[in-house]
């Protein structure tokens, strides 16, 4: 028998996550067009972190991201509406960077550059392990 956990919006953006608020160690984390809207990333991947068993695993789809160097021309990624301003645009390495401070390595992405969606599937790693990434150099 398999269970379903969700852990909503407010549970992981509370300063202080409760142990006992969280469901018990799962095998994989989805964070589905939701990584990028969240008030805090970090706090989203250190929840997720929280809930995996030490062979878990988490897996990324998000499809506002900023390719470098860049796909499309810059001004198409940020609407001039306030209501669809999204806090965080990542490009694969600061997304490989956000997850490697967060304990997690990417072992496996999709073609991103010829599709819409960027899709990442990581590992989680013990926090004392230095995960290499490359900052955008553009």
């Amino acid at each position: 028998m398999s269970l379903l956990y969700c852990i909503t919006y407010a549970e992981v953006n509370n300063e202080v996550i409760r142990e006992e608020a969280l469901p018990p160690n799962v095998d994989i984390v989805t964070i589905l067009w939701t990584l990028q809207n969240s008030q805090s990333c970090i706090d989203m991947l250190k929840a997720a972190y929280t809930v995996l068993k030490g062979d878990g695993h988490i897996f990324i789809q998000m499809g506002s991201r900023i390719f470098v160097p860049f796909k499309k021309p810059l001004g198409t990624y940020f609407s001039k509406l306030p209501q669809d301003d999204q806090p965080y645009h990542f490009s694969i390495n600061t997304l490989q960077g956000v997850l490697a401070k967060s304990g997690f390595k990417i072992i496996m992405t999709n073609n991103y550059w010829d599709e819409d969606l960027l899709c990442v599937l990581a590992e989680k790693r013990p926090l004392t392990e230095d995960i290499e990434w490359y900052p955008d150099n553009y």
